[in-house]
């Protein structure tokens, strides 16, 4: 009896060789979350699934259950993000998303808005009038949000106050306002009112508002070095992307 099909909206995190002629891909879907796929004769010459199986492939995914894995029976594609592929940076700035989708990415679970942030974030990443790094700093930010983790940007964690936020410490998951700490506390990232308000603005706004500002070169340095400091300490893995996106 033929196992019924199961229609699945999806891009390609990423893939292995399996054997000489297969692949397994790990897709980001937008109703079954991340799953693994199975895909057979991928690395054939002239194969039709060859494309389709590599990372940032975009589409609806037909698929029936194996024991370990999905299989795929055929797939409509609806976008390859091909701008990507012309730009070394923004190629390195697309997988390290992906690679961050990955970290967060679950099976069985509604991945709606992940998968929007990602279309979005690589849509703006093949736009030039997007700041690379400004786009892969706010895609972290609301990545955070998606996934209900982030810090307060909006009171001091030490007296609750929401006036002249003044520091961003990612050990205390949050501000701190100019009155409770008058001198630089140890690890502390100076957060002017412009970075701040970014930021939550990235936290409320709809995903596809997200992309609607510019910031000056100083709010962008401070915006970075929240989120990088952030992840460092709350994140617990290493995205082999960023090395090359630091060696930029």
């Amino acid at each position: 009896m033929q196992k019924e099909q199961i229609s699945a909206t999806g891009i390609v995190l990423s893939q292995i060789p399996i054997g000489d002629y297969d692949k397994r891909i790990t897709i980001l879907t937008k109703e079954l979350g991340k799953i693994n796929v199975f895909v057979r004769g991928a690395k054939r010459p002239n194969s039709p699934y060859a494309a389709v199986s590599d990372p940032f492939a975009f589409g609806e995914f037909m698929l029936y259950p194996g024991k370990n894995a999905y299989n795929l029976a055929k797939v409509n594609m609806t976008e390859y993000f091909e701008a990507l592929h012309q730009d070394l940076e923004a190629i390195w700035y697309g997988s390290y998303f992906l690679e961050l989708a990955d970290y967060y990415g679950r099976e069985n679970v509604d991945a709606s808005e992940q998968l929007n942030l990602i279309y979005i974030s690589l849509k703006a990443l093949c736009d030039e009038r997007f700041c690379n790094r400004l786009v892969r700093a706010v895609y972290e930010c609301k990545t955070l949000a998606v996934n209900g983790e982030q810090p307060d940007f909006y009171s001091c964690v030490q007296c609750g106050k929401k006036e002249k936020l003044t520091w961003f410490l990612s050990r205390r998951n949050g501000c701190m306002c100019s009155q409770c700490a008058t001198e630089r506390p140890a690890g502390a990232v100076l957060v002017e009112e412009s970075a701040l308000y970014a930021m939550q603005y990235v936290v409320n706004a709809p995903i596809g508002k997200i992309f609607t500002f510019r910031l000056s070169d100083d709010a962008l340095l401070q915006f970075e070095e929240v989120m990088r400091d952030y992840y460092a300490k709350w994140v617990d893995r290493k995205f082999k992307t960023l090395k090359f996106l630091e060696d930029i």
